[in-house]
């Protein structure tokens, strides 16, 4: 399936979201937000600092997402509100991790095969899509967002080169092979 034939029954624009009561506003870190609403980037942090950088047994006593809170608080992340495929072009991301914020409505299997043929079009990127119902069930500890739907790019080699290190610690070792084919096999 080409992108050019992924088609949701229902286009619905992030201008469709009903964000009252949603403040605009510019975080207190450098991390670029492209005018998201300020309750989306809280999430997001807390994501990261409660999740993603905590040390935890099931990932070897090493943090899920080693390298995702440093490259928040050093601005390396840039998140923005999808608005759809005709504005979404290639630009050299200039951050080590942009993060788009999808429609609320996006299907999980539409955001697989999203991020799976961004995967293709862009080899120098890797494309991972973040939905509450695809569960990341790491030996009982979820990796997942839980609420937000998320596009989020990343420059390739930059981790591949980090998981390369992460292969000879035991990291690894609570991944199930459908886990390991969803999240690195790509």
């Amino acid at each position: 399936m080409h992108l050019k034939d992924m088609v949701l029954h229902r286009t619905l624009l992030t201008s469709d979201i009903d964000i009252s009561g949603m403040e605009d506003s510019t975080v207190s870190h450098p991390t670029s937000t492209d005018m998201v609403p300020e309750i989306i980037i809280s999430k997001l942090e807390e994501w990261i600092t409660r999740v993603l950088d905590v040390p935890n047994s099931k990932f070897g006593g090493i943090a899920p997402c080693p390298h995702a809170r440093k490259a928040w608080i050093d601005g390396n992340v840039e998140v923005k509100m999808w608005k759809d495929f005709g504005s979404f072009r290639y630009e050299k991301w200039e951050k080590q991790v942009t993060i788009y914020v999808m429609d609320p409505y996006t299907p999980p299997d539409f955001l697989s095969q999203m991020a799976k043929n961004y995967n293709k079009l862009y080899p120098d990127y890797l494309f991972l899509e973040e939905h509450p119902d695809l569960v990341e069930d790491v030996g009982g500890f979820v990796v997942n967002q839980g609420e937000l739907i998320l596009l989020i790019v990343q420059e390739r080699k930059h981790l591949e080169e980090a998981r390369d290190k992460l292969q000879g610690t035991t990291y690894y070792e609570h991944w199930t092979p459908e886990m390991k084919e969803r999240i690195i096999e790509r």
